[in-house]
């Protein structure tokens, strides 16, 4: 035990180890002294003072001789043994990769019963834990994976995570100023990281107070769950529709009104709503399922200005990332003009073009926006300045290099 505390990591461990081997050596040499006193004392022999010394450097040299050999044995040990829990880190992240989270962290489980001080395994399992919203368990991972090393960078990030998803906003914008402080060269990490805090913890103040006023009866707060309803119903005419769009878009005011329309699923109005969507993806529309499409985009502005978390939602609702582009290119000025002006809520922020960049493959929209260049209303403006406001991405940047001798020069050089 003793010699396997002075190999120990824990410094605390191996200091206790030093202090106990130095007290046995100096018991040892004072029990040898007095024993070489008592044999003088009964004159049976005569131990001289060389004789002791060289009994303590024999004592001495077996001592460290199998310090030496635990060393090396350990050593080996650990060899194979890291050997082993590698092996199974790389099937817990197979199974990782695959989804399968409870045959990962068994995996992981299985690497640390090998190699208890392996950090990657611990960090390894906490996202997992993440991934099945075991928040707590992925806290002792990480704090686990510090004790292992201190400034372990993906380990305060996963702990921002599992703290922020326990709306433990103070505790996890720690974790990431932690980040930032073990490497200086994380501040874009950094930032978005400090931003998901803020956005979320913005959220649920949002949605706090907006409960607040629909409980205690606000006709505002009422009436954006009333119209919600009254969309829901099924097998209604276009028109029926379009006008309660229109009360819904003029009864949203502000941010409960916006968060209202987000609790109550506001967002599904698509998905929900066969004859909705089908006159918003008809190819060719009529007059009716143009206006229902207008409505739809003004609606859309509105409950999204100024709102970051519905401008996340609109557009990782499902079939948005088809639809956008479909709009764009549809050929009517109306719907291509508020399509335009719903866009350009998203390239006016950084995190909004964020957003765009992630889930939309723009290259494809490079040539569509330069077609409104040439168009003689407000359309041409606003494509000009969704465009510029884009071209602060890099990755932006970098999709429409290949495109742009094809799509952008031509239609400039027919312009000019």
């Amino acid at each position: 035990k003793l010699l396997q505390d002075l190999t120990s990591l824990d410094p605390a461990v191996k200091e206790e180890a030093i202090a106990e081997t130095e007290k046995r050596l100096h018991d040892e040499e004072t029990s040898q002294e007095e024993e070489s006193k008592t044999t003088v004392n009964r004159t049976v022999i005569n131990t001289s003072a060389s004789d002791v010394a060289n009994a303590e450097t024999v004592n001495a040299d077996a001592f460290l001789a199998v310090l030496e050999k635990d060393a090396k044995e350990r050593a080996e040990r650990r060899k194979r043994n890291e050997h082993l829990a590698n092996a199974l880190k790389e099937k817990g992240n197979v199974a990782f990769r695959e989804g399968d989270y409870a045959t990962a962290i068994q995996r992981y489980t299985e690497g640390l019963e090998k190699l208890r001080d392996k950090q990657e395994l611990y960090t390894n399992r906490a996202q997992a834990y993440l991934k099945i919203h075991e928040y707590e368990k992925a806290l002792r991972d990480c704090e686990w994976a510090l004790k292992c090393n201190e400034k372990f960078v993906k380990a305060y990030f996963l702990m921002g995570k599992a703290h922020l998803a326990l709306k433990h906003y103070s505790e996890s914008r720690q974790c990431y100023e932690k980040i930032l402080e073990i490497d200086p060269q994380k501040e874009t990490l950094f930032k978005d990281c400090m931003h998901e805090v803020n956005s979320e913890e913005k959220r649920m103040k949002d949605e706090e107070r907006a409960m607040k006023e629909f409980q205690s009866g606000k006709l505002a707060a009422l009436s954006i769950k009333e119209l919600l309803q009254k969309l829901h119903r099924p097998d209604q005419s276009v028109l029926y529709y379009t006008g309660a769009i229109r009360l819904l878009t003029g009864a949203v005011k502000d941010c409960t009104e916006q968060t209202l329309f987000r609790t109550n699923n506001g967002f599904s109005i698509l998905k929900d709503n066969e004859v909705i969507r089908r006159a918003f993806c008809a190819e060719r529309k009529n007059t009716a399922e143009v206006d229902l499409s207008v409505s739809l985009l003004f609606l859309w502005q509105a409950v999204c200005t100024g709102n970051e978390e519905n401008l996340r939602l609109l557009l990782t609702e499902s079939g948005m990332n088809a639809h956008l582009p479909k709009l764009l290119s549809s050929g009517v000025p109306e719907i291509q003009k508020e399509t335009l002006a719903l866009i350009s809520l998203y390239s006016e922020s950084e995190n909004g073009r964020r957003l765009l960049v992630r889930h939309q493959d723009l290259s494809k929209w490079l040539q569509i926006l330069m077609t409104f260049v040439s168009s003689t209303d407000g359309r041409a403006t606003i494509a000009m300045n969704v465009l510029s406001d884009l071209t602060e991405e890099e990755r932006f940047k970098t999709q429409c290099r290949v495109t742009l001798s094809t799509d952008v020069i031509p239609l400039f050089t027919q312009l000019l």
